[in-house]
């Protein structure tokens, strides 16, 4: 038995989690209204159970992340910063309103 985390158990207090998710999803890189210079590029990442999250990566990370992370594989992501999410990103899930930033090449 493993004892990874369901997306829905993760929040921006939770420490040392471990979440098993498929990449289903890799948005187009878009460069960001609010701050100029800056691009940004998102995955839609579901976990075993079936919810899903939208994980972000920024700037430099994006092709070091983009190239690791392959779409329809599983993974292990652990210990991303996560955040309350905005309207402004849209939900990939109604159950979940949080954000994974993937911005550690190491994953």
């Amino acid at each position: 038995m493993d004892d990874h985390q369901l997306i829905p158990e993760i929040t921006p207090q939770s420490r040392a989690w471990t979440c098993k998710v498929t990449i289903i999803e890799k948005l187009n890189t878009r460069d960001s209204f609010q701050t100029p210079g800056k691009k940004y590029k998102a995955l839609i990442m579901q976990d075993t159970a079936g919810n899903k999250v939208k994980g972000m990566t920024y700037n430099e990370d994006i092709l070091v992340i983009d190239e690791r992370l392959q779409l329809h594989e599983t993974y292990l992501i652990s210990n991303a910063k996560v955040s309350p999410i905005t309207n402004s990103f849209g939900f990939p899930d109604d159950n979940y309103r949080y954000l994974q930033v993937d911005n550690d090449p190491r994953l």
